[in-house]
């Protein structure tokens, strides 16, 4: 499995997927809060919040996230690598989650990376070090438990594809779906809604700094339920 793992990531980085990745997520995300005026801006709100930030890349991880995993069944499976895979002496499952942690792996770099961003601010603020250190912890854990989420999405899409194209396009909608428009489908049809079905408000209530474990909970069954739906799919196909 670590052996598997392993060439995902090194994928990663010999075919510049992951630099191209990086690349566009800080240039993306430097230009809305520090470059371009508008509602992102950081130094025209005139406070020392990275909220803006969190709100950006949510949207951009609906897009980025499906670009890590268009490829790593569907590719797989059309060059031929995935009926090898086969007949390895490993189980599907563990096929499946050694692609996923690398996915996640090069998510956790993506964040790390933006600390430079807390570093920023931190200087910024009047005194210097006025952030609120709660709530930018609490989004970063709901931004990282997101992107994981839409990970399993993208692994899911992948794994039913045979085009990394269609699994891109199809994870994308999915996502959006998930995040934004299955709470405003709801909202239309039945009125005003007391439960949420969609990513986006668990996502917005880790986001205020308090971390209530069923919004954790709620991440995890579905990353664990898509990926389970990966490997049930790999299942059948494997027969």
């Amino acid at each position: 499995m670590f052996s598997l793992f392993r060439k995902e990531v090194a994928y990663f980085f010999t075919s510049s997927v992951g630099y191209v990745v990086i690349a566009f997520f800080m240039l993306f995300n430097s230009l809305f809060l520090w470059v371009l005026s508008g509602d992102y801006n950081i130094i025209e709100s005139g406070f020392a919040s990275l909220h803006p930030f969190f709100i950006l890349s949510a949207w951009l991880f609906v897009f980025l996230i499906p670009a890590l995993t268009m490829r790593s069944i569907s590719e797989e499976r059309r060059i031929g690598m995935l009926l090898l895979l086969f007949t390895r002496p490993i189980s599907l499952w563990k096929i499946v989650l050694a692609k996923y942690l690398a996915v996640i792996f090069l998510l956790i770099i993506l964040l790390l990376f933006s600390g430079v961003y807390i570093y920023i601010l931190w200087n910024l603020g009047k005194p210097i070090g006025n952030i609120d250190i709660a709530t930018t912890a609490g989004s970063y854990v709901a931004l990282f438990l997101l992107g994981s989420t839409f990970a399993s999405v993208g692994m899911i899409a992948s794994a039913v594809s045979k085009n990394q194209i269609i699994a891109f396009i199809l994870a994308t909608f999915l996502n959006f779906l998930f995040f934004f428009g299955i709470d405003e489908l709801i909202s239309i049809i039945v009125g005003d809604i007391f439960l949420s079905f969609g990513f986006k408000a668990y996502f917005e209530d880790i986001s205020r700094g308090v971390i209530d474990t069923r919004n954790v909970v709620y991440f995890l069954c579905i990353i664990f339920f898509l990926l389970y739906l990966t490997q049930l799919s790999l299942q059948i196909e494997k027969k």
